[in-house]
């Protein structure tokens, strides 16, 4: 270790100068490569991609929204009074965390979600 750190002492400039050239090269290496490399992931054939299209197609507005949750009824409608008025609570609910308490509407989607058992 000793004969290793007075090498890089004798020599730092040079040391210095090399790593100063291979930063270089590999800018020069990034910039002909360029951004041919993508860390965008899709899943096409999935419940959430299913309903996410259905929910652009139904309501072309509303897909924009920060926070989206998809809800499903086993008894009726969610016309009816008894589970409208149930949406609204949950989706007025929802809005408020991330408008009035400025939470962020990811953090906000997954304690709904964690709450209700779904995750």
């Amino acid at each position: 270790m000793k004969s290793w750190a007075t090498f890089m002492y004798r020599f730092r400039w040079a040391v210095i100068g090399l790593w100063l050239v291979a930063f270089v090269v590999l800018q020069i290496i990034t910039s002909i490569v360029g951004n041919s490399y993508s860390d965008k992931f899709t899943s096409p054939d999935t419940d959430s991609t299913r309903a996410f299209s259905i929910l652009q197609q139904s309501f072309p507005t509303d897909s924009k929204s920060s926070i989206q949750v998809v809800f499903k009824t086993d008894d009726g409608a969610l016309t009816d009074k008894a589970n409208k008025a149930q949406v609204a609570r949950t989706v007025e609910a929802l809005d408020a965390k991330v408008d009035v308490d400025r939470e962020k509407a990811a953090d906000v989607a997954k304690d709904y979600l964690e709450s209700k058992g779904l995750i």
